[in-house]
């Protein structure tokens, strides 16, 4: 059995399946996917809701108690998981 690299930070993941899906391909109709971002892009927008510069209060609760390597490391799951075509369509 192949050892998953990300098994530190699952527990923290939890908590964006509901809105993102598991691997964050969004489902939802105005739910962002958080797929093929660059690393750099999703910690830079994390700690901006974290710090209050991005507001948006559920993320500001969700990330909040999070620290910089947890979300570096989620940014780097997002990053390398493979993009999916939705049915969804933007507005």
């Amino acid at each position: 059995m192949e050892e998953d690299p990300f098994y530190d930070i699952r527990d923290a993941m939890r908590r964006c399946v509901k809105c993102h899906g598991e691997t964050g391909n969004a489902s939802g109709r105005g739910m962002p996917s958080l797929v093929a971002q660059s690393p750099e892009y999703f910690v830079t927008s994390m700690m901006a809701y974290v710090d209050g510069s991005r507001s948006h209060s559920l993320m500001k609760r969700l990330v909040g108690n999070l620290d910089a390597e947890t979300i570096k490391k989620m940014g780097v799951f997002y990053a390398v998981q493979e993009p999916l075509r939705t049915e969804a369509q933007g507005d």
